[in-house]
């Protein structure tokens, strides 16, 4: 799956991501990717790791699927520059769920993830 976004590729399958204009393209590829949910107990947990993307704020979203193309917000989690964030929701309301994660910054990077669907 490519995301383009006014002109500029902002996700590829390989996770190396750069917008024109990113002061981290000289210096380097800006890494990152919106982790496919996963489930343990029940607890639903994404992990994003982020690298060389320079100053940036980040929102990581957990968004359980409804119905048609509507997604429910599940829950968040936010850092600032690069390193490790995660959320984590939980998984107890009876039935089975499709879940997935979107990785954001206030640079306009964006990727979103695979499915995963759980029975809670």
């Amino acid at each position: 799956m490519v995301l383009v976004l006014g002109g500029a590729v902002i996700a590829t399958p390989t996770h190396v991501y750069a917008k024109p204009g990113d002061a981290q393209i000289a210096a380097g590829a800006c890494t990152f990717s919106a982790p496919t949910p996963s489930k343990s107990g029940d607890n639903v947990t994404a992990t994003a790791h982020i690298s060389d993307c320079g100053t940036a704020y980040w929102t990581l979203t957990i968004q359980r699927h409804r119905t048609g193309p509507f997604w429910q917000t599940m829950g968040t989690s936010n850092r600032n520059n690069d390193g490790e964030v995660r959320v984590t929701t939980g998984c107890k309301e009876l039935g089975t769920y499709t879940y997935r994660s979107i990785l954001e910054s206030n640079k306009g990077h964006q990727s979103v993830s695979g499915h995963n669907r759980f029975s809670c």
